[in-house]
């Protein structure tokens, strides 16, 4: 399971860095925003294991701060929900720790 995370993480960080938003076509070829790259990572992830779900949701909430605030907020808020049902570790806790500064971060921005 762990070359899928990878792939994932690839994709978001791919798409934050490699694409600009608004960038959609090179001549008749049609290119996917980097926005839809990060929803397609995020619908992909659907199927990990929860833990590394987490991780992904981290990858692309902090990717998509300065692209889509937004779906930043949306993935940090699941983030931090959904990091309440792994056991009380120190993971755990840095899960939910990023999950606050991805928001405050974002709020910022808005």
């Amino acid at each position: 399971m762990r070359l899928p995370l990878c792939r994932l993480r690839g994709a978001a960080v791919l798409a934050a860095v490699a694409l600009a938003p608004a960038q959609t076509g090179v001549g008749h070829l049609s290119l996917p925003s980097a926005t839809d790259l990060l929803n397609e990572s995020y619908l992909t992830g659907a199927q990990l294991v929860p833990l590394n779900r987490l991780h992904l949701l981290l990858s692309l909430a902090s990717a998509a701060a300065n692209l889509s605030p937004g779906l930043s907020v949306k993935w940090a808020e699941e983030l931090f929900q959904s990091s309440s049902a792994i056991p009380k570790t120190w993971e755990r806790g840095m899960l939910q720790k990023n999950a606050l500064q991805i928001l405050s971060r974002t709020d910022r921005q808005g």
